[in-house]
């Protein structure tokens, strides 16, 4: 398990993370979808700067408390996040459908023309 050291920068990490989740629940609550591919990025670079840690228990240590706790907090807000945006995304595809719907609706009230009639009439 890492050193002191090492627990310290994991620490700072793993409360990045939380910040991080907080920031997406916040982002998604209130639909701030340009903040979304910045967010993505962020995510990204966090995931592998905690990738590039060494997660091997050390048997002589006893990983602090603190870790488990924050580790815990980070699987509850991932878990919340993925329910608030899954929830947003079926909205989403509602309204795509409903928009598909729309736009077939509009084509088909296009292709019917009055003009057929109006000129026949004229005619006769």
């Amino acid at each position: 398990m890492p050193s002191s050291d090492q627990y310290q920068t994991i620490t700072l990490l793993l409360t990045e993370v939380i910040t991080l989740l907080t920031r997406e629940q916040s982002i998604v609550a209130n639909r701030r979808w340009e903040d979304l591919p910045g967010l993505k990025k962020e995510k990204v670079v966090l995931a592998s700067r905690l990738k590039s840690i060494d997660w091997t228990p050390d048997p002589a240590r006893e990983e602090p408390a603190n870790l488990s706790l924050l580790q815990s907090r980070i699987a509850s807000l991932e878990d919340e996040c993925r329910r608030i945006v899954q929830a947003q995304m079926e909205l989403m595809t509602q309204q795509i459908v409903a928009l598909q719907d729309l736009h077939l609706y509009w084509r088909e009230c296009l292709s019917i023309s009055f003009g057929n009639f109006a000129q026949n009439a004229s005619a006769a």
